[in-house]
């Protein structure tokens, strides 16, 4: 969670009387530069050390509410549906110890950007939102993908939410890099589902290293990242994904 709240609270700041990124780093992966309610990682960690034990249904009501407070409706979702994911005992209080750390003031942080479909893609992605650097804006960020929530309405048109990733999502072996799972476009989504094992337990949202392309290891932070990306063969802003 430090990591996380790093990567969200340290590349942007107040300039001129609005949120933009500090020159020289960039939000990450579906983000971009917004003053919305934020999130205390100190009250986030006491929290967490007091509902380990917390059932996951709970987990994922509350998650819910976490995450439509943060980032609306999609968020929401996402932030459900991982805590619904099968996986060890830690995963589990997190959304209710996010709850305690929410607070209710406008403060310039990387937040989500919204899941939509793109005519040109013909495919979900996150928005392009012209404030961010990163050349990834429009993957999810990593653990999430962007898809369809169902048939197009009456007048046409798709609707996109974005979900946790799920166990099949991470099992394809990549050879360029010791990496496992799909990134970028595929069908009607974009995904951004790496792990460094294939198993979920190891998605790029947990791990705070990534695996190097010539062997040893990696910090896990949005530029690392940003390469890894880029030596898999991911091309943006038209992502590609492989299975």
């Amino acid at each position: 969670m430090a990591r996380i709240a790093g990567e969200i609270n340290g590349p942007v700041a107040k300039q001129h009387g609005s949120c933009a990124e500090i020159s020289g780093d960039f939000c990450p992966e579906g983000t971009s530069p917004q003053s919305k309610r934020g999130f205390d990682s100190t009250t986030f960690g006491t929290v967490y050390a007091g509902t380990f034990a917390v059932f996951k249904p709970a987990s994922m009501g509350i998650g819910f509410v976490v995450g439509f407070l943060i980032g609306g409706p999609a968020l929401g979702a996402a932030f459900a549906a991982g805590a619904a994911i099968p996986g060890p005992a830690f995963v589990v209080p997190v959304p209710i110890a996010a709850a305690a750390a929410t607070d209710w003031f406008p403060k310039c942080r990387c937040f989500p950007n919204e899941c939509v479909f793109d005519e040109h893609l013909r495919s979900c992605a996150m928005a392009a939102s012209g404030k961010s650097s990163n050349p990834f804006e429009r993957l999810p960020y990593p653990g999430q993908k962007c898809v369809p929530a169902g048939e197009p309405g009456n007048d046409g048109i798709i609707v996109c939410k974005l979900q946790a990733c799920s166990a099949d999502d991470y099992a394809p072996a990549w050879e360029q890099v010791p990496i496992f799972g799909s990134v970028g476009t595929h069908r009607e989504e974009t995904r951004n589902c790496l792990s460094s094992s294939g198993n979920v337990e190891d998605s790029l949202l947990l791990v705070d290293n990534l695996p190097g392309a010539n062997g040893g290891t990696l910090n896990n932070t949005v530029g690392n990242r940003t390469a890894l990306y880029k030596s898999m063969g991911v091309q943006p802003p038209i992502t590609q994904s492989r299975e």
